[in-house]
């Protein structure tokens, strides 16, 4: 069997996309595209300002960055789990 050898360029630019997609499992379309052009802005914008920070601010902006679409899902999962176990306020008058 052949040996496939993985860039980590290639790796690193597939999480930031599938990051960016995984918003459109987690919210509506229209609210889903916002929270991934807001997101692509802010790397855009934001990251090439940490060039010349100290190192831990740059590792706390990668961090941030990478790992904030799954933060964002996760609060929102957990919000959506806090909404199914509430009961309508229908239910509760009758």
């Amino acid at each position: 069997m052949p040996v496939v050898r993985w860039s980590a360029r290639a790796v690193g630019a597939a999480s930031l996309i599938l990051n960016g997609l995984s918003f459109f499992f987690t919210m509506r379309p229209a609210k889903a595209l916002i929270a991934l052009i807001v997101w692509a802005a802010a790397i855009y914008f934001l990251l090439p300002k940490t060039e010349y920070a100290p190192d831990w601010v740059q590792a706390s902006a990668f961090i941030a960055f990478f790992l904030g679409p799954v933060i964002i899902n996760m609060a929102l999962l957990v919000r959506h789990q806090i909404d199914l176990d509430r009961h309508p306020i229908a239910a509760r008058a009758a």
